[in-house]
């Protein structure tokens, strides 16, 4: 079936265009954080059987430089993929904006989706600085470090603290959670849909349903890994789909 949107051209190609660039920039920031990652699991191989063999002190030395090297290139992968992750973010909420003005009733709700994701990651923020918070209070708080119990350095007080933040930060990475898959669904829909326009490249169906079973896969554990994977094969399509439809609608 296919069919074509009330609004303008210029906005369904603005839409793609800018769908292109946020799918490339987060295909980027994942091949960075895999380069940067991959080493470290060499590292770890290594130093395995090396535990395994005697002493580690005449061996491990060598290592300490490679291990600190790999982490700043964690870090800097790191800060490079959140970088890219955010114009990601940024060009994905422009695309399904314009998108939403070619196709209010079948587009629009992409941009609920990003939106959705948006308020998730902004929420993993405040929950990552609401824990850095509250732990540094706790930790150099004396009052709550009376002897008792099982845990002679840990007060009730404190620990009613870490009950209650733990509580909280379980709730809020539910919401989180429920957040992200909703906003993903939405956003996998849109995807799906475009493959409906007429002139527009059909393989955004198949990518829309690969991003949506990524998304649910990513969820489940043990084959998480196969989430990442068809993620990745799912943003490839896009920017693959959006190039090929833009060549399409611009020759026309």
């Amino acid at each position: 079936m296919t069919f074509y949107g009330g609004g303008e051209l210029d906005s369904l190609i603005s839409g793609l265009r800018d769908l292109k660039s946020g799918a490339l920039f987060e295909i980027i920031s994942i091949i960075a954080l895999t380069i940067a990652f991959a080493p470290l699991f060499a590292i770890t191989s290594l130093l395995r059987p090396m535990a395994l063999s005697g002493p580690m002190g005449p061996k491990i030395m060598p290592l300490a430089g490679l291990m600190i090297t790999q982490v700043l290139l964690i870090f800097g992968a790191a800060l490079i993929a959140i970088i890219l992750t955010i114009f990601s973010f940024y060009k994905l909420y422009k695309a399904a904006s314009y998108l939403k003005e070619y196709d209010r009733s079948r587009l629009g709700i992409g941009k609920t989706g990003i939106l959705l994701m948006i308020m998730a990651i902004i929420l993993i923020i405040i929950a990552g600085v609401s824990a850095i918070g509250f732990f540094a209070v706790t930790s150099f708080s004396t009052s709550t470090f009376v002897p008792t119990g099982p845990f002679p350095f840990i007060g009730p007080a404190h620990m009613r603290g870490l009950i209650g933040a733990a509580a909280s930060l379980l709730l809020l990475m539910m919401i989180v959670g429920i957040l992200a898959l909703v906003g993903s669904i939405f956003f996998g829909i849109m995807i799906m849909r475009l493959g409906e326009i007429k002139n527009v490249e059909p393989g955004f169906k198949t990518a829309g349903i690969i991003y949506i079973i990524s998304v649910i896969l990513s969820l489940i554990p043990y084959i998480a890994i196969a989430g990442f994977i068809l993620s990745i094969i799912s943003l490839i399509m896009i920017y693959s789909c959006a190039g090929r439809s833009l060549g399409s609608l611009e020759t026309s």
